[in-house]
């Protein structure tokens, strides 16, 4: 995965990124896993990471990803953690796709989210519910 670093990251987006889990593995250093940028910031991303595992280690089955192909994903998946994630700007990969509403719904259901993350969440599905389920033009794009 190449770094883009000319790009910034969107609300709505799916990146790669470098996520780091120090609750499973307190040495980690980060793994590259799919995510959905909630907020991007001045040189950190908060984020929802996915993941490909069903289950978490205590054996608590993760909520799958409704429409994985439709949101650039390659194979099914699932929300990593309910809780959103910082993410170094540095950690922030290459453009995977874009956040479908079924998507967003999952996120807003099952993720732990304090109101200054819901309501931007909610306003991008309102967007694609407007445009007949397309992205609104408007969002910015990355670069090809």
């Amino acid at each position: 995965m190449k770094h883009e670093q000319d790009t910034q990251p969107s609300l709505g987006e799916l990146r790669w990124m470098r996520v780091v889990n120090g609750l499973e593995d307190r040495r980690a250093v980060g793994k590259p896993r799919p995510g959905l940028v909630l907020v991007p910031l001045d040189g950190h991303i908060r984020a929802i990471g996915f993941t490909t595992q069903r289950t978490t280690v205590d054996d608590c089955v993760r909520a799958p990803i409704p429409n994985p192909i439709a949101v650039g994903l390659s194979k099914p998946g699932s929300v990593w953690s309910p809780a959103p994630v910082r993410v170094s700007i540095l950690d922030v990969e290459d453009h995977i796709g874009w956040a479908d509403s079924d998507l967003i719904e999952l996120v807003l259901k099952v993720c732990r989210l304090p109101i200054h993350l819901r309501l931007p969440l909610r306003s991008y599905q309102m967007s694609l519910s407007c445009r007949g389920g397309e992205l609104a033009s408007a969002l910015p794009r990355p670069a090809s």
